[in-house]
């Protein structure tokens, strides 16, 4: 049987009523079950709904611009860590379809089974903000799939990024065992990578996506380097796009800590990291997000030998102009050699990443 966790945005009974439904669990013991924790309204013909997921994951809906309110039962906090959970871990899908059967509001509403092959919807600007995980890149808002606007070929970097577009971002991080690489990517063909042991700072207005500054930080080497990166991101204007990559190697193997406390804190703090603390030697690491920002917009973290860290998200354009595109100069000097292996092997015990971890099973007769 296909399993699933199912969040019903919108749950219609013709042009009469609705209802906004969480199904987390699959049984039928109670709370966000098979029954599902339910709020409802009445409906009238044309009518907007948004649904926005909290840092928590919990899902708020609203109706004409109005929270849709009252979810009874009330979701408890594991169910609101099973939609976190799963969206961070699997993703979701937007599935719609069209039946005749259960529907809220049926005390207040006429069903007619026979009527179904005649029966019509529409959904129109349907808008999408959020972050990539899997499977076909989705298309951006404003954008023709088919046309290439600068009759280029693969190559759309002078293209406008207009107000109400977006563009996707991708960002790879390999260490020393994985590659050896950072990279930075953008949908409409820019492709830069550049070379430097330690972390690879990079940021971006938040307001035309143009590129403010850029410093490669050896803290392999050395904590000065540590406390450099803290004076570099603490000189970036709040609000502006950045882009943090691991290469080779961001620690010393020996065990000396050069990824000072107080950098630490500063990534907690400004920019939500959750993992920046435990990177250890030869990690991958990637993090983008605003800065001011209490989460994030991607970040992972996986150990030496266990693969590259990708992280790709979605990029809204405010004002019009060209998309991303800088040309990456890495600061400071960056390392012609590799880091060399150490002559006495390490003992290593870095931090599992959460994210690679497999997803829990998910659940019957909810698809």
């Amino acid at each position: 049987m296909i399993q699933c966790m199912e969040m019903d945005i919108i749950e219609v009974n013709g042009n009469c009523w609705m209802s906004t439904v969480w199904h987390t669990n699959p049984d039928m013991n109670g709370g966000c079950d098979q029954w599902g924790c339910f709020a409802e309204t009445a409906i009238n013909n044309k009518f907007s709904v948004r649904a926005e997921f909290s840092n928590d994951g919990f899902m708020t809906t609203y109706v004409n611009g109005e929270e849709l309110s009252g979810l009874r039962p009330y979701p408890s906090a594991d169910e609101v860590g099973i939609v976190k959970e799963t969206m961070a871990s699997v993703g979701v899908a937007l599935w719609s379809s069209q039946w005749y059967g259960w529907a809220p509001g049926e005390q207040y509403c006429p069903g007619y089974a026979d009527q179904l092959d005649n029966s019509v919807f529409t959904i129109s600007n349907l808008k999408v903000q959020g972050t990539w995980l899997q499977g076909v890149h989705p298309t951006i808002c404003g954008e023709d799939p088919t046309i290439d606007d600068d009759n280029t070929s693969g190559d759309d970097s002078g293209d406008d990024c207009n107000i109400g577009d977006s563009f996707i971002l991708q960002a790879v991080s390999k260490g020393f065992s994985d590659g050896n690489e950072a990279s930075l990517t953008s949908s409409d063909g820019f492709d830069d990578s550049w070379t430097g042991r330690g972390f690879n700072v990079i940021s971006f207005s938040d307001i035309t996506n143009t590129l403010l500054s850029q410093q490669t930080f050896d803290t392999y080497s050395s904590e000065v380097e540590s406390n450099s990166m803290l004076s570099f991101l603490t000189a970036v204007p709040s609000g502006s796009l950045v882009v943090i990559l691991a290469m080779d190697a961001v620690d010393h193997w020996s065990g000396n800590k050069n990824i000072g406390n107080n950098l630490k804190t500063y990534m907690s703090s400004e920019f939500g990291a959750t993992q920046f603390s435990s990177l250890t030697f030869r990690e991958s690491y990637g993090l983008i997000g605003y800065k001011g920002e209490s989460s994030p917009l991607a970040e992972d973290v996986k150990i030496a030998g266990s693969g590259s860290v990708t992280l790709s998200v979605i990029v809204p354009c405010f004002v019009g102009g060209p998309t991303i595109s800088p040309v990456f100069h890495p600061s400071s000097t960056p390392m012609e050699d590799p880091v060399p292996a150490p002559t006495t092997s390490p003992v290593l015990h870095p931090t599992p990443s959460p994210i690679g971890q497999p997803a829990p099973p998910p659940f019957p007769g909810m698809c």
